[in-house]
């Protein structure tokens, strides 16, 4: 039985997921009473939102899309945190990228005649 997955919905939802995961652990960094709130309900979001993505793909391709999270985090960290972005962050990014770039658009294989 061949399996046909959605992943135009797929990956824009976990895409989502992992931007509100993100967004919600700064929430928590930031520590008031208000943000924890805020960043509860966002983590939250991210879980459904990364459950239900799961339907239009296979885990092995769209879990490992979570490491956008850690993209966010360090462009959020030094945005609204002012930490520092060093070289071996910026290294690590790429690879994430590069990661992501290649689990997003496979070569696609050649139907055999």
């Amino acid at each position: 039985m061949i399996v046909r997955y959605n992943y135009k919905f797929g990956i824009p939802l976990i895409l989502a997921s992992a931007t509100a995961t993100a967004i919600g652990q700064l929430c928590w960094k930031l520590g008031s009473n208000v943000h924890i709130a805020i960043g509860f309900g966002l983590y939250a979001s991210g879980a459904l939102l990364m459950i239900f993505a799961f339907k239009f793909g296979e885990i092995s391709k769209l879990h490992p899309m979570l490491s956008f999270s850690y993209i966010l985090s360090l462009f959020l960290g030094s945005v609204v945190l002012n930490e520092h972005i060093s070289t071996s962050k910026i290294g690590g990014v790429l690879l994430i990228c590069m990661g992501l770039g290649m689990l997003a658009f496979p070569k696609r294989r050649r139907e055999q005649s």
